[in-house]
């Protein structure tokens, strides 16, 4: 529930038309493991080829597909050794930058 808290505050402090990641799911990756994960923005103008996340420790990031402007659907790897903690994940697009704060779960 706090994170939803944060992530509402967090949300009330920007511009109505600032680029922001909203959603990624599933949320949780266990260490050592490979998943797909769908992302899901808005005021966002995601483009194939252009479009990146940036690194996280521990994890790599196998492939990045633009679904549309606004999702992404990206596979991601997280090694045996990666810390458990929430990551903060960051799409770039050119000089476009959506967050989602703490979105990303390692366990």
């Amino acid at each position: 529930m706090a994170v939803f808290i944060m992530k509402a505050e967090f949300n009330k402090l920007l511009p109505a038309s600032t680029p922001l990641l909203t959603q990624i799911s599933p949320a949780t990756l266990p260490t050592g493991t490979s998943g797909t994960f769908t992302l899901t923005g808005v005021n966002t103008n995601f483009v194939q080829g252009t479009t990146t996340l940036s690194p996280l420790p521990g994890i790599t990031i196998d492939g990045i597909t633009v679904n549309n402007a606004t999702s992404l659907t990206v596979q991601l790897t997280a090694g045996a050794n990666a810390p458990l903690q929430p990551y903060s994940v960051l799409a770039v697009t050119g000089t476009e930058e959506a967050v989602l704060p703490n979105g990303l779960k390692i366990q």
